[in-house]
């Protein structure tokens, strides 16, 4: 009981000593809840650019960490290791890359262009997916990855021992993996994306692709509405604690049993190794 209080009592801590600071920024100079309809849009494009960036980075993440855990072969701890390389690149370096290649002058348009097709621009929506996909695909697979490696060995063994086929096998031993594992994978990604700056300021496109964060900053810089700032604020940190809360709920309830990563791969044939290459 007196640790289920002290658990109660530091959580209540950590709320008021993160809320606080935002909840007197959103009542500086009166109490006003109201959102301008460019607040609303701004609101709604970060979650569907969140949301969208998010089931992109897990989708593809499934897959490539699938084809990573189950196949054994030479220089596979590197290729994990160079999965941690986004995490510190600088943002900028890989916008500038991005730009590079499909920039209005860049090396993909200038080949469109000697064919006679029309250009592609690369700011608003698809943009943002892009970089945003490019920074947490190594992050989702990374941590489905340590999913696919906590699955016991022994249950492939037997699986095998079975002659059970592939969807079977899928659907008993992978599935309640991917269940617990993926909304957690998700709603990191979720909130990460959720507060991205950066990224939307230089490839936004304009108001029609205007985040919270971006909306924060303007209110800032150009408006200096410290009330408007602190309201934005509050809005994206109740989208995050609610992504953060249901992730928690959801892998309390499904989690799998923890155990080592496999000793042996888990597919074969000729076909399956072509299939984990190409991923």
């Amino acid at each position: 009981m007196a640790q289920r209080v002290v658990q109660i009592s530091t959580s209540i801590l950590y709320l008021l000593v993160f809320a606080m600071p935002i909840l007197g920024l959103a009542t500086y100079g009166g109490v006003d809840l109201q959102f301008t309809a460019a607040d609303i849009a701004a609101i709604r494009f970060t979650v569907l650019q969140a949301i969208l960036s998010a089931a992109l980075s897990v989708a593809l993440a499934i897959s490539a960490s699938r084809a990573l855990a189950r196949q054994n072969f030479k220089g596979r701890e590197v290729l994990i290791s160079i999965l941690s390389a986004p995490f510190i690149l600088p943002v900028i370096v890989a916008i500038s890359g991005v730009l590079f290649i499909f920039g209005r002058e860049g090396v993909f348009n200038q080949f469109l262009g000697s064919l006679g097709q029309e250009t592609v621009s690369i700011y608003g929506l698809s943009g943002i997916l892009l970089v945003h996909v490019f920074f947490n695909l190594p992050l989702a697979i990374r941590i489905l990855l340590f999913g696919w490696g906590a699955i016991p060995i022994e249950h492939h063994r037997v699986a095998r021992g079975l002659k059970l086929n592939a969807w079977t096998r899928f659907k008993i031993i992978e599935l309640p993996m991917l269940v617990s594992r993926v909304p957690a994978a998700t709603a990191i990604i979720f909130v990460i994306c959720l507060s991205s700056f950066a990224v939307a300021l230089l490839l936004g496109g304009g108001p029609r692709a205007t985040t919270v964060e971006l909306a924060i900053y303007q209110a800032f810089r150009f408006d200096f509405d410290i009330a408007k700032a602190g309201q934005l604020a509050l809005v994206q940190t109740c989208f995050a604690a609610v992504a953060i809360i249901i992730s928690f709920a959801v892998m309390k309830r499904l989690d799998v049993g923890i155990g080592y990563l496999p000793t042996e791969p888990m597919g074969h044939s000729r076909t399956v190794r072509m299939v984990d290459l190409g991923m």
